[in-house]
């Protein structure tokens, strides 16, 4: 299976990120050297501005399978061409939420408009992905009958089942993707938003059923709560299900926090793969085991994702912790009362409710043999 990235496109829907074109360029550079080979660009129709980022990304060879995703009219089909892109998604309104209340249209008009969009697609000679905007909650019949006629007039290469508000559970998706695979036999993609915190589960779950690729984005970046997280589907498919991916996982971790930085998002800390505290430890009972072997304490060790553990002090750590971090500064236990230096550290901690720095460890241990 592969992954493709919709972080320049996806990314933008989260208010306040904002790519012009050397951000785009730069985090497409950043997805090649991971070893993206498929990722969604953005969206022609959006302004001028973003044509010519979307241009800018094409022409530096970056990304070999770009899409924009378009809707479904002629105008945004001719956009995309003009762009240089490989393909496009064309992202056609099918649920009641969508096609009855938001644009008082019918599933024979919806047809007519996809079926219009695809022949232009494909008379550009563009890949043509088929995406029923808010998937989940649209009745099979109409799915059937949207895609089915996309299908028998052979104008797409793939579908895409698209959680639009995050309301999957990864049961339902998995039965949904089995179901499209018996109905289209086309290959399938999906693209899950994270509003209860599922969208990696679902997408795990979608692979397992059959997809064959998920479109995420670095950091989980997009509209409301975000979509999968491209560093966590593609560690828990490689690590856990050793489901290759098509990724350098071992290069994810760094990488993805510059293209982080790129786009100004502040992580929170507990984020998987990529936060802070990822693979940092504090806790006594989690850093005595980690001293005797890393995988006591965390799932995979960090360099298998692009990342480092390191241990640090606060009120819940133990001696192991201040024990261990002495040898790192070569300062001889043997020398010290450690019991009191572990109760000192922890008074410090809790005076300033902070973890503690390695500063803050020499200035207890001086304390000590002063007095």
């Amino acid at each position: 299976m592969l992954i493709s990235d919709c972080t320049l496109r996806e990314g933008e829907q989260q208010p306040g990120v904002v790519l012009g074109a050397p951000e785009k360029v730069a985090i497409a550079k950043i997805l090649r050297d991971v070893g993206a080979r498929r990722a969604e660009i953005g969206t022609p129709a959006v302004s001028s501005g973003e044509r010519e980022a979307i241009a800018a990304v094409v022409e530096s060879g970056a990304i070999p399978e770009t899409l924009g995703v378009c809707r479904a009219r002629t105008g945004d089909i001719a956009m995309a061409a003009d762009c240089g892109l490989w393909g496009v998604v064309v992202s056609s309104p099918v649920s009641p939420h969508q096609l009855t209340t938001k644009f008082g249209w019918s599933v024979d008009q919806m047809i007519d408009a996809a079926v219009t969009a695809h022949t232009a697609a494909k008379e550009r000679r563009l890949v043509t992905f088929a995406s029923a905007y808010d998937t989940l909650r649209t009745d099979r019949e109409d799915l059937r009958a949207v895609y089915g006629e996309l299908n028998r007039q052979g104008l797409i290469d793939g579908i895409r089942i698209v959680d639009t508000v995050g309301v999957g559970t990864p049961k339902v998706v998995a039965d949904l993707v089995r179901w499209c695979t018996d109905e289209f036999g086309l290959p399938i993609e999906v693209h899950f938003h994270d509003d209860f915190g599922l969208a990696t589960a679902n997408a795990v779950a979608a692979v397992e059923a059959g997809a064959e690729a998920v479109s995420s984005s670095i950091a989980g970046v997009g509209e409301r709560a975000g979509n999968t997280a491209t560093e966590e589907v593609a560690a828990a498919l490689e690590v856990l299900l050793g489901v290759k991916t098509g990724l350098a996982v071992d290069r994810l971790g760094q990488s993805f926090i510059r293209a982080a930085e790129l786009m100004r998002l502040q992580l929170q800390n507990n984020r998987a793969i990529i936060g802070k505290n990822s693979f940092r430890h504090v806790s006594g009972i989690s850093i005595s085991g980690y001293i005797k072997s890393p995988l006591a304490a965390q799932p995979v060790e960090a360099e298998q994702v692009g990342r480092g553990s390191n241990l640090v002090l606060g009120k819940t750590s133990g001696r192991h912790a201040v024990e261990h971090l002495l040898a790192a500064l070569r300062v001889d236990a043997t020398e010290l009362d450690v019991g009191r230096l572990v109760e000192s550290l922890k008074e410090t901690a809790e005076e300033n409710r902070r973890v503690l720095s390695t500063a803050d460890l020499v200035r207890a241990v001086r304390t000590q043999l002063e007095n």
